[in-house]
């Protein structure tokens, strides 16, 4: 049956554009507001999906978590827990610590404390291995006010120390970040903040953690002593510490998503109003480091999981690359596998 014409605008969304001018929309692709030269494609694109929804392909992507659940970290492997708490400083190896209470933890199949791992180094891959302590977190578990301290640690001192070392130099994606980071400095624009804060999480999520000021005499298993490793001579953190940070900063990254594109989606909006170009600068950087974000994901669900298991098509990224009119970065050329 024939839909009649007057109906067929109920059939498909508004796209962004005319979404924000208030102005009807059709079906065409791009539309009919939109085929104007003076449309700006490259500012707003002939999208139908709205900002906010933007992060879609996150749902059920748990590559950068996920890999240690089938390790005996199930519920039915615990046989119990210590009632003494220590505390243990845990870092990623960037100048900061992260104070997490551990208690031990008894287990039936003790083959789930080992930890791997692989570097990068000149393109040239190398895997690593240690067992490490018997230790999870204490009955508080990994705190969300902590860890968020820890993030703005590491993003009010020394950051551009910590692009240089984690992305190695990466051409573009580098500068681009720092170039985001002085800006922040400069106007402390909130969402700036946040994003930042988002490549921090997401970043550190897929990083080893290590135990710092533990005595050589205590004995305290973990100890790197492979001297091709990057980390030769360190301590890692207890497996299960390691992945309970992990889903902690994993959380909180994608909470961070979240709250940016709906800010992203208000920003975009205030285009129209009497202040044209006042955002166009917070808009720009945010989506860059957005944009840095996602391909980093993309990259690591080559890297990480079977293409079989590969989550939904990254191909907004290509719509947003029309909101910036360039091509997307490059990704980090070492990344430790989790």
């Amino acid at each position: 049956m024939q839909i009649p014409e007057k109906d067929c605008e109920y059939l498909f969304k508004a796209t962004i554009s005319m979404s924000l001018k208030l102005l009807q929309c059709d079906a065409g692709e791009p539309c009919f507001g939109c085929r104007p030269s003076h449309a700006r494609l490259w500012q707003v694109p002939c999208s139908r999906t709205d900002i906010k929804d933007l992060g879609y392909f996150m749902k059920d992507w748990k590559a950068d978590c996920e890999r240690h659940v089938s390790l005996g970290f199930s519920v039915a492997n615990i046989r119990g827990y210590g009632a003494a708490e220590q505390v243990l400083y845990i870092t990623h190896g960037y100048g900061h610590m992260l104070p997490i209470k551990a208690r031990q933890i008894f287990v039936r199949d003790e083959s789930c404390f080992g930890l791997d791992w692989v570097e990068t180094v000149e393109n040239v891959p190398s895997e690593h291995s240690v067992n490490t302590a018997k230790l999870s977190a204490g009955v508080d578990g990994v705190s969300r006010t902590v860890l968020d301290e820890y993030l703005d640690h590491h993003l009010n001192t020394d950051f551009e120390k910590f692009i240089d070392d984690y992305f190695d130099g990466t051409p573009f994606l580098s500068d681009m970040l720092v170039t985001a980071f002085h800006y922040w400095q400069s106007e402390r624009t909130p969402v700036i903040k946040k994003s930042l804060k988002l490549l921090l999480a997401y970043n550190l999520t897929q990083h080893i953690t290590m135990v710092e000021g533990m005595p050589d005499e205590e004995g305290f298993l973990g100890r790197i002593d492979d001297a091709d490793s990057k980390f030769y001579g360190k301590t890692v953190a207890p497996v299960m510490i390691n992945f309970e940070i992990k889903c902690a900063m994993a959380e909180m990254w994608r909470e961070l998503q979240k709250e940016i594109l709906d800010e992203l989606s208000h920003l975009f909006s205030s285009v129209y109003s009497k202040e044209k170009l006042r955002h166009w600068p917070t808009i720009f950087m945010v989506c860059s480091i957005l944009l840095a974000v996602w391909e980093e994901m993309q990259f690591d669900c080559h890297y990480r999981i079977p293409v079989s298991s590969m989550p939904p098509s990254y191909s907004l990224l290509l719509t947003w690359n029309r909101i910036q009119n360039r091509s997307a970065s490059s990704v980090t050329t070492w990344k430790s596998c989790l």
